[in-house]
């Protein structure tokens, strides 16, 4: 055993960890069952806990994606309305001026 350590060395988890044993040491076997099944309660609460948490970071994350991939399709779509309605602007325009051209007797020599 490395009880010849300085305590300032060693961590607060083996400190902890010592003084239980030494608690151990002075309660009877059903005391020490007790203890035992407590402490497995304990870890596993933690674990489910923690479990609970990771699930709700992943799920967060994954809604965060869903919803950042929506307003990126809802941007593109924007996009590609205005590019389609400037287009439409564009050859109305063309056409006009044509037409124009036309009555004025010169060929519209296009955009």
């Amino acid at each position: 055993s490395n009880m010849a350590q300085p305590a300032g060395i060693r961590s607060a988890a083996d400190g902890e960890y010592v003084h239980l044993q030494n608690q151990q040491q002075a309660l009877n076997p059903m005391q020490l069952e007790k203890m035992r099944t407590r402490q497995q309660h304990q870890e596993t609460h933690m674990k489910a806990l923690e479990d609970e948490r990771r699930y709700h970071q992943e799920a967060a994350a994954q809604q965060f994606d869903r919803r950042s991939t929506e307003e990126i399709l809802r941007e593109q779509q924007r996009q590609d309305r205005q590019l389609a309605e400037e287009r439409r602007d564009r050859a109305l325009d063309e056409k006009k001026r044509a037409e124009e051209a036309a009555r004025a007797g010169e060929r519209w020599p296009g955009p």
